[in-house]
């Protein structure tokens, strides 16, 4: 800025008068200043200059994407939090309006302390057990194309007839719910689904 140039001349003139060359004129200092910027610019343009420049560029590129990645995990996650806690208290509610207090204080949020179950929620239907499989998103439900399910949860759903998928839509602070069934059992589910993922065993061969 403009006061940068008028301190860096004031220090021309001082480097001037220290190497004994005399004081130099207000013209002289404006063709120093002129001459640094000119050999500035050619260093800014060299290919070494260059380089630095693209290195740094790639640096804060590749920042500001796992600073993005960071968001967007952390705001799935949560998501699927408020998808579960509401899953988990409408459960409790459904069976408090049929007049199963009783069974309403079994329905446990597995989830929230171990989430490699196949499940998230531990409920009941006609006296058996239900386990039920969340899924929420922030899509409009008229232009949902899916949800991703890991082979954990659809062999525990192939294991078990009363598991279930909860797809949940969460518009701000209000949820809507489509209970999908066990799809790991139903057929016409089944031909929905499609793997996506591999897991490689280092130890063995596959199970």
């Amino acid at each position: 800025n403009y006061q940068f140039v008028l301190q860096f001349a004031e220090a021309i003139k001082n480097m001037a008068k220290s190497k004994n060359y005399g004081e130099p004129d207000n013209v002289q200092v404006q063709a120093y200043l002129f001459l640094i910027g000119y050999s500035l610019e050619e260093e800014n343009n060299s290919p070494i200059i260059r380089n630095i420049k693209r290195k740094i560029q790639e640096k804060q590129e590749l920042e500001d994407k796992i600073n993005k990645w960071k968001q967007e995990s952390t705001r799935n996650s949560e998501i699927g939090i408020a998808g579960e806690k509401w899953v988990f208290e409408s459960e409790k509610k459904r069976l408090e309006d049929l007049g199963y207090k009783d069974v309403s204080s079994k329905v446990k949020w597995v989830a929230i302390d171990k989430d490699d179950l196949g499940y998230d929620i531990l409920s009941w239907d006609n006296d058996q057990e239900i386990y039920i499989e969340v899924k929420t998103t922030e899509k409009d439900i008229n232009y949902d194309n899916g949800f991703n399910i890991t082979q954990n949860e659809i062999k525990f759903g192939e294991e078990n007839e009363n598991w279930r998928v909860y797809r949940v839509y969460k518009k701000k602070d209000t949820f809507s719910c489509k209970i999908l069934g066990n799809i790991a059992r139903d057929q016409s589910g089944k031909s929905k689904l499609k793997p996506i993922q591999y897991f490689y065993n280092l130890i063995g061969d596959a199970e």
